[in-house]
């Protein structure tokens, strides 16, 4: 009998798996078929320009101002792979996504020791309208791929605790060069240290620090790197902090609002109210997992709570805690009324929450990402292959007009240096050049095109 009941629910988890799976290529699956968007164009084009020897030793010197060698690695091997084709980097971001899912399942399950919570949990974690980025543009692979190595790091941390050992100096090294890995993807890892660190205070005892001194000093010469050298972030206003309660009260309450699509509606107030109910309901139920959830949510904003406002997406990693938490809110409230629940219950729970969260979901849904014939970017690369499928190696191209802005001037050079792999491909275009070419300069433009709305006319040859 035990066993016919345990084949059950082997069955039921597959059912399930496949649900989240079909779930998540449903409302997300039409981002494989975007194009690159000018994030896409900018990471791609700047990675390419750098050599891959290069690549390669700052994602060893992770202490480095080098922006997250990571993802360069990704878009260097995808690029020699694909080439300028958006699909197979969509592709391959869905891949990802899709594993991490899987992790997620792993990680909770874990955490609580349920495998209905944790798959609840993965359901609720799939999707979300407001991380369109997420699926749409190739340059959240820094997110998806932080997010891999992250949870990858504290995976492989709790499997080793809960079987009763503390780490070897060999699986201090393994764990730590995940986390190096996750924190060469975004700077979003660098909350490794804190997770890692409530869960051994919640979960054992006697508690082990053998790995936090490790993890500490890689997370202070990570910061330090960022904010050093020539090319350190906080250059760029939008990423230099300003740390205060104030403005983290505020991040939560802000990032809230995204999350529960109550933008305009979720005050100040509601966000401290909020987030004192979170503390009081994990506290009182009792649970460690309850607790490590509101600790990854109020700590997994760390990153971006004192600096210019992001994107919802910024959200994809602690979207672990909030999914954790409300599966286990949802569960706990239908054994209040269920106290016996048996398999058939468990699946109504898990269909229920699965089509009303679709509802909600498609209901928020933007397809404003889809490739569309007017984007510039694609106009002119599917434009140009169709008008010369090959150039030879540094040919120089004179465009009397092109569809870029003033201000987007590099935009047609990179568009055509990567559609040709080309480093040496020369491309001017004749409203940017100051002063105006004579007549012997434009001539010794092998090739000469013009832009008018909404094509790409060749002129010479």
């Amino acid at each position: 009998m035990t066993r016919i009941s345990g084949s059950k629910h082997r069955i039921a988890g597959a059912l399930a798996a496949l649900c989240i799976v079909s779930y998540y290529l449903f409302l997300a699956g039409e981002g494989i078929g975007a194009y690159f968007s000018p994030d896409d164009l900018m990471n791609l084009y700047v990675c390419w320009q750098k050599p891959l020897v290069d690549v390669l030793k700052a994602n060893l010197l992770f202490f480095t101002d080098f922006f997250r060698p990571a993802g360069a690695l990704f878009y260097l091997e995808m690029y020699a792979i694909a080439g300028f084709h958006p699909m197979p980097f969509h592709i391959a971001c869905t891949a990802i996504s899709l594993f991490n899912l899987y992790l997620t399942y792993c990680v909770v399950k874990r955490l609580a020791d349920s495998r209905e919570l944790a798959l609840l949990a993965t359901l609720i974690s799939a999707y979300h309208a407001r991380f369109a980025d997420l699926y749409y543009n190739i340059g959240t692979v820094y997110d998806l791929m932080c997010f891999s190595f992250f949870y990858g790091a504290f995976l492989y941390y709790m499997r080793i605790r809960q079987s009763g050992k503390a780490l070897s100096a060999l699986q201090i090294l393994v764990c730590s060069v995940l986390y190096v890995a996750a924190l060469n993807s975004k700077e979003m890892a660098v909350t490794l240290p804190i997770f890692i660190a409530a869960y051994e205070w919640f979960y054992h005892r006697p508690i082990s620090w053998r790995i936090l001194p490790v993890l500490t000093v890689i997370t202070l010469l990570s910061i330090v790197g960022k904010y050093r050298g020539p090319d350190h972030m906080t250059l760029n206003p939008a990423y230099h902090p300003h740390i205060s309660l104030r403005n983290y009260l505020n991040a939560f309450q802000i990032y809230s609002a995204k999350l529960f699509f109550r933008e305009g509606w979720f005050t100040f107030g509601k966000g401290l109210a909020l987030l004192l109910s979170l503390v009081a309901i994990a506290w009182l139920l009792k649970a460690p997992h309850l607790k490590l959830s509101f600790v990854i949510i109020t700590c997994g904003i760390l990153p971006v709570a004192f600096i210019t406002e992001r994107g919802a997406f910024v959200l994809y990693m602690p979207m672990v805690g909030w999914a954790m938490y409300g599966a286990t809110i949802l569960i706990r409230a239908r054994d209040a009324v269920l106290p016996k629940t048996p398999l058939l219950a468990q699946a109504a729970l898990f269909l229920a929450v699965m089509l009303w969260l679709g509802w909600v979901q498609r209901s928020h849904h933007e397809s404003t990402w889809l490739a569309n014939p007017n984007d510039k970017i694609q106009l002119v690369a599917e434009q140009m292959r169709r008008l010369n499928p090959t150039l030879p190696k540094a040919s120089k191209i004179l465009f009397l007009n092109d569809p870029f802005d003033i201000d987007e001037a590099w935009q047609m050079k990179g568009v055509l240096q990567l559609c040709y792999n080309d480093h040496d491909l020369d491309v001017q275009t004749l409203k940017r050049m100051n002063p105006a070419p004579n007549e012997a300069e434009v001539a010794s433009f092998g090739y000469v095109f013009d832009y008018k709305n909404p094509d790409i006319v060749r002129v010479r040859p």
